[in-house]
């Protein structure tokens, strides 16, 4: 699986972006965005002018909590 495949694995099929659109208008940028991915990180800007650190820590945890990458991409392992 190519690193734009598994960054849509993790966008679509595990919920990230679902769970980011909840706390404002989200923005897909950098190299994923334009298909060049070099490394395994997905860049992706929330536009909230209403965010509080409440919500901040709320989403932390949420990503903490919910995708744990082991090592290397594909020993991603999803805790949902």
């Amino acid at each position: 699986m190519s690193r734009y495949e598994q960054a849509n694995h993790i966008l679509y099929d595990h919920g990230l972006l679902n769970e980011l659109n909840k706390y404002g208008k989200t923005h897909i940028i950098g190299s994923y965005k334009m298909n060049l991915m070099a490394w395994n990180d997905i860049d992706i800007d929330v536009e909230n002018d209403s965010m509080t650190i409440e919500k901040l820590h709320k989403l932390t945890s949420c990503i903490i909590h919910n995708f744990k990458p082991v090592s290397r991409m594909k020993n991603f392992t999803m805790s949902r």
